[in-house]
């Protein structure tokens, strides 16, 4: 069996074990040849995206929603779409998680959580219509927080139906303010995905990959065609 199909994972869990609970990739081509690109929808937060006056939700041109909140934290974070051509701090400053987050083929522009404190946490959602069964984000600006004292550096993410967590990943990362890629395949189906930050960091995401298992109800099917369009512009 090819493991190119997105669905039935299920099915691809039986016949490669591999694939069962959540896989964890590291490496963007690999991650895409994992799944049906026909059925990816990728966010890159060009023009149109806007947050919210407060600063804690943004919305996308495509099905995507992000939502912020946090805990324990001697200031607020905020999300902000970055638009190209913003100032950008110097890389190794402490402001430094700033600087271009996207890929090489990318428009300039990436998601920023801000903030400043040196304590609490935050975590993001990034909520969708329809099923998805992977999911990937490149992160930039990692400080290096842990979940608990007992545990390696790293972020936590989850795995949501309906609010509930069906399954979650510890993805264990040093300090690194350079991009890095991370992607997950499930074994099951979410419609959100909520990563959690610890130490009061704040970073930068960009290329967000919503990997579906069927193409979203008909209602949304014009902001897939523009999520696909986006794809196509960014591979030119």
């Amino acid at each position: 069996m090819s493991p190119k199909m997105l669905v039935p994972l299920s099915a691809l869990a039986a016949a490669h074990p591999v694939f069962a609970g959540v896989a964890y990739f590291n490496n963007p081509a690999l991650f895409d040849a994992i799944i049906e690109d026909d059925l990816v929808i990728r966010e890159t937060f060009e023009a149109g995206d806007s947050a919210s006056a407060d600063g804690q939700t943004v919305f996308c041109n495509t099905p995507l929603t992000v939502r912020i909140s946090h805990e324990d934290s001697l200031s607020p974070f905020v999300l902000d779409v970055e638009d190209e051509g913003s100032p950008l701090p110097p890389i190794g400053l402490p402001q430094g998680f700033g600087y271009d987050t996207t890929l090489p083929d990318g428009e300039g522009t990436f998601l920023l959580v801000s903030g400043g404190a040196s304590t609490g946490s935050w975590n993001v959602e990034f909520e969708t219509t329809g099923e998805m069964a992977a999911f990937g984000f490149t992160m930039t600006g990692f400080d290096g927080g842990q979940i608990d004292e007992n545990s390696e550096s790293g972020f936590l993410v989850e795995f949501l139906q309906d609010g509930e967590t069906v399954d979650d990943e510890y993805v264990e990362l040093e300090a690194s303010f350079a991009d890095r890629f991370h992607g997950f395949v499930s074994g099951g189906t979410f419609d959100s995905v909520r990563v959690s930050v610890y130490g009061g960091d704040y970073v930068g995401f960009d290329d967000v990959r919503m990997g579906f298992v069927e193409v979203p109800a008909p209602g949304v099917l014009m902001l897939l065609g523009l999520g696909a369009m986006g794809r196509r512009r960014r591979s030119v």
